[in-house]
């Protein structure tokens, strides 16, 4: 991307994963409050920004797409966004074009240019988060993450285990079952995904036949 752009790209961090992060809020992120996009993303940012992009100076360009077959439009997201990094002007190119595209459009015309996409689209994620264990995501794109990159899942289902010896019963995930929700937790679904792999086991006729 940089050496397309013909840009020096600058890179800001917090310095913590988020595992890190949830540890210091005393807080499992999940998919519908996760402090990382805050302590990881929006706070470096802002403060880079406050120090080197002035305002009346700088547009913030932001990468949401119209895919026409997304579940949840993106353009849902774009009012908050602006809202949220006043006094900044926020742009969203991809929601202003004329036929919006497919993020699979999207991801062959960068290749096209010559901008190779993250890994984690050849995997089969849609998006490129955390390495596939972001979250956000929901219990499908953790199967995902159990079945192409096992060791990664390995590690978030420990340090999940770690903060609820710290929290109590919390998980990422939440299952409801008879309109009652409870904590799901990574060890549940792998367990889940490992007995729906294991083969039928056998059970002799009580007759005997």
């Amino acid at each position: 991307m940089a050496a397309y752009l013909g840009l020096t790209l600058t890179v800001v961090r917090d310095g913590r994963d988020p595992w890190q992060v949830f540890d210091d809020q005393s807080y499992l992120g999940n998919s519908r409050v996760a402090p990382c996009t805050l302590h990881l993303k929006i706070k470096p940012c802002r403060q880079w920004l406050t120090a080197h992009a002035p305002p009346d100076a700088s547009v913030l360009y932001v990468g949401l797409d119209a895919d026409p077959t997304a579940r949840r439009p993106d353009a849902d997201r774009g009012t908050a966004i602006v809202r949220g990094w006043l006094p900044w002007t926020v742009r969203f190119p991809l929601l202003e074009e004329e036929h919006p595209q497919t993020k699979a459009q999207l991801l062959a015309e960068s290749r096209a240019r010559g901008i190779e996409p993250p890994a984690m689209y050849a995997d089969g994620f849609p998006h490129a988060n955390c390495g596939g264990a972001c979250v956000r995501g929901g219990a499908a794109a953790w199967r995902r993450l159990l079945a192409v990159h096992p060791d990664r899942f390995a590690h978030a289902e420990e340090r999940e285990q770690h903060l609820r010896s710290r929290l109590g019963d919390v998980a990422i995930l939440r299952r409801t079952r008879g309109r009652v929700a409870r904590p799901f937790t990574l060890a549940e679904l792998r367990a889940e995904a490992e007995e729906a792999k294991a083969p039928p086991q056998f059970r002799p006729d009580p007759s005997g036949l």
